[in-house]
């Protein structure tokens, strides 16, 4: 099967995930095409493939604004296709009802934004990294992650992610057995 995977990312995240996503996908036989959303050949690659995962992170409650534009521009394309989609997100590290409730709006809110219903979702834990945001940054969330307990150690970085859960993901949506 020939599998896209279109994404943005803004400090490497949502890159690393599509990455191992690509990777996974790769071992189980599989043909990948990985790129941004914004890329010129990006329509002419997900018309060639079979199935399409398109991964956004959040920022400040929101999709990523090229992915939403992305999705808007191909969307009679992609409702041909299997379509996935993975967010990148630091609400999805926890597992509370709140966390799970504010996953299920920016699900809700690409659907809205897009018209595009994708046939399988998920949402990966994102990262602070601390180390590479400006001061202005780096402060409000310290603050953000002081107010619900988090990790608040500026001088280092934090990674969330499940590998493990991102290799499911890859398995459900590629049909390899798990």
């Amino acid at each position: 099967m020939k599998i896209a995977i279109c994404y943005e990312s803004y400090l490497g995240q949502t890159e690393k995930v599509a990455g191992a996503l690509r990777e996974h996908v790769e071992r189980t036989g599989n043909t990948v095409s990985l790129m941004r959303c914004r890329d010129r050949e990006s329509s002419e690659k997900i018309r060639q493939a079979d199935a399409v995962l398109v991964g956004s992170p959040i920022r400040a409650g929101k999709l990523h604004k090229k992915v939403i534009a992305f999705g808007k521009k191909n969307v009679d394309l992609l409702q041909k296709k299997k379509t996935g989609l993975f967010l990148v997100c630091l609400s999805a590290k926890d597992t509370t009802p709140e966390s799970a409730a504010e996953i299920q709006k920016y699900l809700a809110q690409f659907v809205e934004l897009t018209g595009l219903t994708p046939s399988i979702q998920r949402a990966f834990g994102g990262a602070l990294v601390y180390t590479r945001y400006n001061f202005v940054l780096r402060f409000i969330m310290k603050k953000i992650n002081q107010k619900y307990g988090g990790d608040t150690d500026t001088s280092r970085d934090y990674e969330y992610t499940d590998w493990d859960a991102v290799r499911k993901f890859a398995d459900e949506f590629s049909g390899a057995p798990g």
